[in-house]
């Protein structure tokens, strides 16, 4: 019994049997069921009565453009903020990037909740007002570090000499020269 129970867990396709639960759990059956409720009436019939009850409320279209305004401008920030971080902790040149990127990645330890109820003291104790702004700042500090680690991961895995080379022989050798008409 024991040997065939460690012989299920020494094959490592069967590691992932408890991440495929926790996905169909907590992800794909929650996904089903907003799709379930999204295309069904009281009775459970199809309709798409709760799309057309949405299209008419100008409330629920002006919160749903706005939210769609906040994340663009949020994702807008994060892209030109941490393209530059990324950028500058990738430089093999700074002896310090790993400890910057620690410190980049440390606030990611603390829990969401924990860092957005700090923000919000941070204003209230510093007699900020509580609008639009300190919505996209605390939206920003809470998802910098998802912007940074991954394009800091990117420019750590490339090859700067093949890749500017590539650049280089590409668009700056020959000007104008790929965008002939090839046979």
């Amino acid at each position: 019994m024991i040997n065939t129970f460690s012989a299920f867990f020494m094959r490592r396709r069967n590691w992932t049997i408890p991440y495929v639960l926790f996905l169909a759990i907590f992800v794909v059956i929650p996904l089903l069921l907003i799709v379930y409720y999204a295309f069904t009436n009281d009775e459970g019939m199809f309709t798409f009565a709760n799309f057309r009850k949405f299209m008419i409320h100008p409330e629920a279209i002006n919160t749903f453009v706005y939210s769609v305004g906040i994340a663009l401008i949020t994702t807008i920030l994060c892209l030109l903020l941490g393209y530059p971080a990324a950028w500058i902790l990738s430089q093999a040149r700074f002896n310090t990037s790993r400890t910057m990127v620690v410190l980049f990645i440390l606030p990611m330890w603390v829990n969401i909740l924990i860092r957005t109820l700090a923000t919000v003291a941070l204003f209230d104790f510093l007699n900020f007002p509580l609008g639009e702004g300190a919505l996209i700042f605390g939206m920003v500090y809470n998802f910098l570090p998802f912007m940074i680690y991954p394009i800091y991961n990117t420019l750590q895995k490339m090859d700067r000499r093949k890749t500017w080379g590539r650049i280089r022989r590409r668009y700056l050798s020959r000007p104008y020269s790929h965008y002939r008409c090839r046979e």
